[in-house]
């Protein structure tokens, strides 16, 4: 998740990391601030990305959740996603926080991109 972890921090957004979906829980269980939104790949070890969205939401309601896939037939967002995508949350309310105190987004994926 490197480079899309380099492209939301460029937007401005602090990105909590896990290689995984059982990481992505534990990370986001263990920060204290708010977390925006997930970017999580459908498949991945452990938990699949969409339990770790049902988790996730359960957790922190009103969470945004972006799943993908490099799957070609997968009904999700394909790998990579565009920059511009991050840019069309952002203008439905899925901010940057003022500062990086104030919130945070989790990346969880299998692969390192």
């Amino acid at each position: 998740m490197t480079v899309a972890r380099m492209a939301l921090e460029r937007e401005g957004y602090l990105v909590l990391t896990a290689e995984d979906g059982e990481e992505a829980l534990d990370v986001s269980r263990k920060f204290p601030g708010s977390i925006h939104a997930l970017v999580a790949d459908v498949s991945m070890p452990k938990m699949d990305g969409i339990e770790l969205r049902k988790r996730i939401v359960a957790e922190r309601p009103g969470i945004k959740v972006l799943l993908t896939s490099a799957f070609v037939h997968a009904p999700v967002q394909r790998v990579p996603f565009s920059i511009q995508a991050v840019r069309r949350e952002r203008a439905e309310g899925v901010n940057p926080p003022a500062s990086h105190h104030g919130g945070a987004g989790v990346t969880a994926n299998s692969r390192k991109c």
